[in-house]
């Protein structure tokens, strides 16, 4: 793979709470690989498949002539299976944006986080689905390279995988568009659906109408108002008697639509948490994307979110 550049971004995440991670699992699930027979899936394993999406990626890359570097996130501590499967639906879905692109019938649909506690096994699932799609994007091309061998590496963590997969996903900004305004507004609408299911439960009425909103916004303005959602979001996990996630610091000098998006994805994953805390067994359904959106109009759906846990906090 070629040397991908650092961005500008300084990122230092620091966690809250003790890092949870993959190792703690033990599945009845078989592995296997040329020279041993494994019958736990670890971090390691689902790391080593995010090596693999990474060389299949610059395969396409190197094939359609892509010569420019992806943008390489820094190292966000703290995660757990959850959000490493919820960074795996991002990928999975620009995976289809870049079939799609390509007149490719894309994968019929990409799904959300399954109503459950996510384990090792689960997010290994996620990743072989995404080199399945990886290597029919190669089949209609007629590419014959193949991936690089990648080698078992111990004592990985579920960070380590969110890495590889916040980086494929920089990657396949070359094979299709990168993402928007318009795709982080329309996370803040699923946002908004899973509120509106936990208040139901909780028989706590939200409202369903976005604040108007006074200028020009930036990225960076949506940003910080979801990590303030991403806040009020963990001490309702407090409220509920949950076992709250760790909040990042993030350092906010350059935040582009991606940074933003990912903040929401966390936020999603948490929403996901309490729903299974709460025993809500509905999905929260698909959203196509719809007119464009601004920074301004996502900000504006950023403030509901925050008034509408505040409201649940308040209950």
């Amino acid at each position: 793979m070629s040397k991908i550049k650092l961005g500008i971004l300084s990122t230092c995440f620091i966690c809250l709470f003790p890092i949870q991670s993959y190792t703690k699992e033990v599945e009845k699930i078989t592995v296997t690989t040329p020279k041993e027979t494994v019958t736990q899936v670890s971090p390691s394993h689902v790391f080593q498949k995010s090596e693999l999406i990474l060389e299949e990626i610059e395969i396409l890359r190197t094939a359609l002539a892509v010569d420019d570097e992806p943008y390489a996130p820094e190292f966000s501590a703290g995660k757990d299976p959850i959000h490493v499967y919820s960074k795996g639906l991002e990928v999975l879905e620009k995976v289809a944006r870049a079939q799609r692109k390509m007149g490719i019938t894309p994968i019929a649909k990409v799904g959300e986080i399954p109503l459950k506690e996510i384990k090792a096994k689960d997010v290994l699932g996620l990743t072989e689905n995404i080199l399945s799609e990886l290597h029919r994007i190669k089949k209609n091309l007629v590419l014959k390279d193949q991936a690089k061998k990648v080698e078992f590496v111990g004592g990985k963590l579920p960070s380590d995988v969110y890495q590889n997969l916040w980086l494929a996903s920089y990657m396949l900004d070359a094979l299709t568009k990168p993402l928007k305004p318009t795709d982080v507004y329309r996370n803040f609408q699923y946002i908004q659906d899973e509120l509106q299911l936990i208040g139901a439960k909780l028989k706590v009425s939200l409202s369903l109408e976005a604040p108007a909103v006074e200028g020009r916004k930036t990225p960076k303005n949506v940003a910080q108002q979801a990590l303030l959602g991403l806040y009020k979001i963990v001490n309702l996990q407090t409220q509920l008697k949950m076992d709250s996630s760790g909040v990042p610091e993030i350092t906010l000098v350059r935040i582009r639509p991606s940074d933003v998006y990912d903040i929401t994805n966390m936020i999603l994953a948490e929403l996901v948490r309490i729903k299974v805390h709460l025993k809500i067994d509905l999905p929260r359904g698909q959203r196509k994307l719809g007119s464009k959106k601004t920074p301004s109009d996502a900000f504006s759906q950023a403030l509901l979110v925050n008034d509408n846990v505040t409201t649940l906090l308040k209950r």
